[in-house]
């Protein structure tokens, strides 16, 4: 636990957070697609009522001092509008993780590469394949098992879903 916790505050202190940045005035005529990031890795593309949902990640960078954690920033663009969150991932097999914001509360997922994946884990494995694996970003999570053994990852961890309290966010 204390490990768990100390990992926390280290990503914590990497900068994890939610930050929304709109796409640049076009007149009023609301097209996000227009404004993607040129290093944009769609991870989904799906249909939702009145036109089409993608996320992907972009800005994919390596925590200073820490080799195995990234920050990113995850695109969620919607029929009208684009959220962007800050995001942190731990790549170290001995704990591999996502940690994100939801409203006032702070979301750490622990993941098991190369376990089981579904509905309610897909997403975060997609973002941490992006992040820690560049080269299987875009690919299905549960075909990756095989390369997550080649790369230490046992598959065996327990997933798991902490949250906390995170408070407001502080003004731009």
């Amino acid at each position: 636990m204390a490990r768990r916790c100390a990992a926390l505050a280290l990503l914590l202190a990497a900068g994890a957070g939610h930050a929304v940045e709109p796409p640049a005035d076009d007149g009023g005529l609301q097209d996000p697609s227009r404004h993607r990031p040129a290093d944009l890795v769609v991870l989904q593309d799906r249909p939702v009522p009145y036109g089409r949902e993608v996320i992907g990640t972009y800005a994919v960078t390596p925590v200073a001092g820490q080799p195995a954690m990234r920050q990113l920033k995850l695109w969620i663009e919607r029929v009208n509008n684009v959220t962007v969150r800050r995001e942190t991932v731990n790549c170290d097999p001995a704990a591999p993780s996502r940690l994100t914001r939801e409203g006032d509360q702070l979301q750490l997922h622990a993941l098991n590469p190369g376990g089981s994946v579904g509905p309610h884990n897909r997403l975060s494995h997609q973002i941490w394949w992006a992040a820690c694996q560049p080269a299987q970003a875009g690919r299905d999570p549960a075909d990756l098992a095989a390369t997550a053994r080649r790369l230490g990852y046992d598959g065996q961890r327990r997933e798991g879903l902490q949250l906390l309290p995170a408070g407001p966010l502080p003004p731009r």
